[in-house]
Parts: structure tokens; sequence; C-alpha cells
């Protein structure tokens, strides 16, 4: 509320870009395979990160964002995923097999199942992903605006 945020913008806000770009396609695909997936946490400043309870990072040592380690808000670069089903598991299992192509990794499946970082090289998988998305973006608002004219001038006729 200091912010004029709601908690989702704030905590999504949080995420560095890259880190959100990889993780939108990430979930993508994971919606795609039917996995029923959610972002139990997301960005954390360091005074949350301090509430947080179990397995955690200290607070100035955080990848979820408010941190020395990231550079503070907007550089988050962790979430915690779990499910919006009772099985959690699935999820964990598919950025197992496949968050690598993401830049994505588990490095604590066994401590913190949940929590998913980055990986290798995320920010150019990132940029050629958002490069991707904007060309997709512009093609279909060029055929849309192709479609919806055509359409307009049939009807005039």
């Amino acid at each position: 509320q200091r912010l004029g945020m709601s908690m989702p913008e704030y905590v999504i806000g949080g995420m560095d870009l890259n880190f959100r770009e990889a993780l939108y396609h990430a979930g993508r695909a994971m919606d795609s395979a039917g996995i029923k997936w959610a972002i139990l946490s997301a960005f954390r400043d360091d005074y949350r990160q301090s509430l947080a309870s179990g397995y955690k990072a200290s607070a100035r040592n955080s990848l979820h964002g408010g941190s020395v380690r990231t550079g503070g808000y907007g550089h988050g670069r962790a979430v915690d995923l779990t499910s919006t089903d009772e099985d959690p598991e699935a999820v964990w299992n598919w950025v197992d097999a496949h968050g690598a192509k993401f830049g994505l990794r588990r490095p604590m499946p066994g401590t913190d199942p949940g929590h998913v970082q980055s990986r290798g090289d995320w920010h150019k998988l990132a940029a050629a992903f958002r490069q991707a998305r904007i060309k997709s973006a512009q093609i279909n608002e060029a055929t849309g605006t192709a479609a919806r004219t055509k359409l307009i001038a049939s009807a005039s006729r």
C-alpha cells in the first residue's frame, strides 16, 4: 500500500524482466502440457525474506530479489512454484524435465522443492523468447488488421 501497488503488482514487478519472460514462456508450456501451476512466492524484499519460515537464504542473500545479491527491487530471479491442484510434484517434475530450455532450475529439490531460479544463459534465452513473442504479436496484429479490413470491405459492398 505504501508504494501504491497491489501485492501481485509488487511481487511480479519485483522480478527481473528477463526472468519474468523466461517464467512466462515456461508457464505457457506448462499450460499446454496440462500442468496446473501457480506462483506461491515471487519477489521478496529483505524484510519479508526475514519473515519467511523454513529453509531459506539469509535476508541479504536471497535470489527472490530484495537483497544485496540481486540488486533489489526489479531484479528478483527466483520464485516458489506449486500446483493449483493437490499435486505439486507434477509442476516440480516438469521443471526438472524442461526447465533448462527456459533457463530455469530447481537447485534444492529435497530441501526446498518449490524453489525455482535462473540458470545458465537465461538472459540470452529470455531475449530470444521476447523477440519471438514480439514478432508473433506483430504478425498477429498485421494479420488481424488485414482480416478486419477485408471483412469490413466485403460487408460494405
